[in-house]
């Protein structure tokens, strides 16, 4: 899908690094409007967000078109793949409303010449058919395309391209006239479905919201809803899930329910170990950015062997996309000066180090290199 890509957000995050879930529930909690893209070798999709609801959505893959519902779920499954990138940009409701309805479009001019055609007297016709739609303008004698966008009679945006450059903005459509006055141009106009599309918006937004994000998106956690639900009845996961995050938003008033709600997909039953003796927020300890505390970055450290801040950012928790370069180089300075061996006991230390073949004189205290040395001459006996 042509749109403007001036405001990014987040450009070329990697698929494989990047919890795509997560992604699209905090950019509902945020209310969220503007476009996220994924792309792969010849894959294009993109999912149209207006106020964190998901509204529309659009792929085109291997000469094929896609979009509605369809599109939805098969963007949302694309970026569960390696080796693709996802960008998120920020657009007005304006733009994603035409954005959405251009998704089901059809041409009502083609291939229109300046030898016969003005467009500045096309658009002023646009203007009083109240127009919602885009012209699409193939400039002659270079590879540069224009597109101009228009809602309700209305030019909102234009876009002008030369391969993977592009620039947009009011003064654009300004730069097309200029150039089609002296070089001519061909263009199509084409023009939206704008209630088929509405409709259609209408029943994503009903059926992708955030439970539904969460079911798609926790994988583990889907797993295990099914087998309890076979067991136990269909929708028994979902309540006790919710029930559980009830239970614990009382015990714990003085935390959020968003960290109470990550932190029980993420962990599930073993969030309680991170909350153990949790009798106020500030016995979580700093908060490295985004709700992310001391006291969950020492059980990551103590139970995951998490050993350097990308691992816990973006191999444990998902968290990095939303981290700034101050808050991850906080956080791997913190790592740095913690003693790694910090609050294990020695039988914990000696699982530990085994576990990562740790050299035996790296900052292990006198008493215990004896015991991990007698550990490793076992383990090679064995």
């Amino acid at each position: 899908m042509i749109f403007p890509k001036r405001d990014a957000v987040y450009q070329n995050l990697n698929t494989s690094f990047t919890n795509f879930g997560e992604l699209l529930v905090d950019l509902k909690e945020n209310g969220f409007t503007g476009v996220v893209q994924v792309s792969f070798w010849e894959y294009d999709g993109v999912l149209l967000l207006d106020n964190g609801s998901i509204v529309n959505a659009a792929q085109e893959a291997g000469g094929h078109t896609l979009s509605g519902q369809d599109a939805v779920k098969s963007v949302t499954e694309k970026a569960k793949e390696k080796d693709g990138s996802v960008s998120v940009f920020v657009q007005n409701g304006e733009m994603i409303t035409m954005l959405a309805s251009m998704v089901i479009s059809k041409a009502v001019f083609e291939n229109l010449s300046t030898d016969f055609t003005s467009l500045e007297a096309l658009i002023g016709k646009l203007e009083g058919q109240d127009h919602t739609g885009y012209i699409e303008v193939r400039l002659e004698g270079n590879r540069q395309t224009g597109h101009i966008f228009m809602l309700e009679g209305r030019v909102i945006d234009a876009l002008l391209s030369a391969g993977t450059e592009e620039v947009s903005g009011a003064k654009v459509l300004g730069r097309i006239l200029e150039i089609i006055s002296s070089s001519g141009a061909t263009f199509s106009v084409f023009e939206s479905a704008v209630e088929e599309a509405l409709s259609e918006s209408e029943i994503i937004k009903i059926s992708y919201n955030l439970p539904q994000l969460l079911e798609t998106w926790g994988v583990f956690i889907h797993a295990v809803e099914t087998s309890t639900d076979e067991h136990l009845g269909a929708g028994e996961f979902l309540n006790t899930f919710k029930d559980i995050l009830i239970s614990n938003a009382d015990e714990f008033p003085f935390l959020d329910t968003v960290y109470l709600s990550r932190l029980i997909r993420t962990y599930g039953t073993r969030a309680r170990t991170i909350l153990d003796d949790v009798s106020q927020k500030r016995d979580l300890g700093e908060d490295f950015g985004n709700h992310l505390y001391r006291r969950e970055v020492e059980y990551l450290i103590k139970y995951e062997l998490a050993n350097c801040a990308e691992d816990i950012l973006f191999r444990r928790t998902k968290l990095g996309i939303k981290f700034s370069e101050k808050q991850k180089d906080r956080l791997a300075g913190f790592m740095d000066e913690r003693p790694w061996d910090e609050g294990l006991t020695s039988g914990e230390l000696l699982l530990v180090i085994i576990k990562l073949d740790i050299d035996p004189d790296t900052r292990i205290p006198d008493e215990w290199r004896d015991t991990y040395r007698k550990a490793r001459v076992s383990e090679e006996e064995i």
